[in-house]
């Protein structure tokens, strides 16, 4: 004989107990849109050139996409909600992509300071950067609003870097 229990439906992702008969609507099955909202940001994710294949996993519920796994630079974890935003049914995104940097904080330091005494501006010499982990802190005195967007570029184009912090003056 077969049992219902109507008091605590099993979680959907695990195996019943045995004799146990779950009503349909206590797992419920994903939409068919959601079925073809992953399979298309599937697709579209293989096709961006800037995120190494099969890196990130993408589950969809009602229309809300879930992105999930890892990445060297923050740009790729930033263009894999981007590209997928205007999807045709998707209401929304939770980026979870974590950056995982694969150079050391010196190796971050070295090279963001190398692109600023490398610049054609000369200014950009009086910027000073701190690294702890992946966290960049950029400080200084700047000239302009080019050396600071540069500067911030520079920051985010190492890999590894998650996040920026600007701490630059402007002289006048």
């Amino acid at each position: 004989m077969m049992k219902t229990d109507t008091k605590q439906p099993h979680d959907c992702g695990k195996a019943a107990p045995r004799n146990f008969l779950r009503r349909v609507s206590d797992c419920p099955l994903p939409s068919q849109a959601d079925l073809d909202i992953a399979l298309t940001a599937k697709k579209i994710l293989r096709w961006l050139t800037v995120i190494p294949a099969d890196t990130i996993r993408v589950t969809v519920d009602n229309g809300w996409i879930t992105l999930s796994g890892e990445v060297e630079y923050a740009h790729q974890q930033a263009a894999a909600a981007l590209t997928l935003h205007n999807l045709a049914g998707v209401i929304g995104i939770f980026n979870h992509i974590q950056v995982q940097p694969r150079v050391s904080s010196d190796t971050i330091k070295a090279g963001i300071e190398s692109a600023l005494h490398n610049n054609v501006l000369d200014d950009m010499r009086k910027i000073n950067v701190s690294v702890e982990g992946t966290d960049v802190t950029l400080s200084g005195e700047i000239d302009s609003w080019t050396e600071r967007s540069m500067a911030n570029h520079f920051a985010w184009e190492m890999p590894g870097v998650r996040h920026v912090a600007d701490h630059m003056t402007m002289s006048f």
